[in-house]
């Protein structure tokens, strides 16, 4: 017999075999359109309470012990990813802030050279006019000195 297919593509999944020893269990396939259909039909149950047998009973409890572990870790992890966003966004803020001060102090270092050479410029221009005047005098002045010098040594002679 042929494999029924599933309308999503590939085989069928095959019917479920009833979980934890349940006794009585009656079963009919119906075939419609190429599917077959198990229907089954329980008469009762070992399970008091619940419905389910201590075997399934433990696997929910496994189970629902692992999604409140998941549940926990992922708590856990959307905390931690807060917290690192956060981080970066001051991080980024902080950044900003240094460089708006950087270019600040950028635009404002040509201001504050160009203020203090304007105010000392002509103080400046005052002291090497006065070192030329120097200079020149000094010249003068060893000028003054290498005739004398030159004078002496003629008076010496005669």
């Amino acid at each position: 017999m042929p494999l029924p297919t599933n309308p999503y593509g590939g085989a069928a999944p095959a019917a479920r075999q009833p979980m934890g020893g349940r006794p009585s269990a009656q079963g009919r396939e119906v075939t419609t359109g190429g599917r077959v259909l198990k229907i089954v039909t329980e008469m009762g149950s070992s399970a008091v309470g619940s419905g389910l047998s201590p075997f399934g009973q433990n696997a929910a409890s496994t189970i629902r012990d692992a999604r409140e572990r998941e549940k926990k870790d992922m708590a856990d992890l959307n905390d931690r990813l807060a917290n690192y966003i956060e981080k970066v966004r001051f991080l980024e803020a902080q950044n900003r802030k240094l460089a708006a001060d950087l270019e600040a102090l950028r635009s404002r270092w040509g201001k504050d050279t160009t203020s203090v050479r304007q105010m000392y410029e002509g103080e400046l221009s005052e002291a090497r006019k006065l070192i030329d005047e120097t200079n020149k005098q000094r010249g003068a002045l060893e000028d003054q000195i290498k005739k004398l010098q030159e004078q002496l040594a003629d008076y010496r002679k005669k």
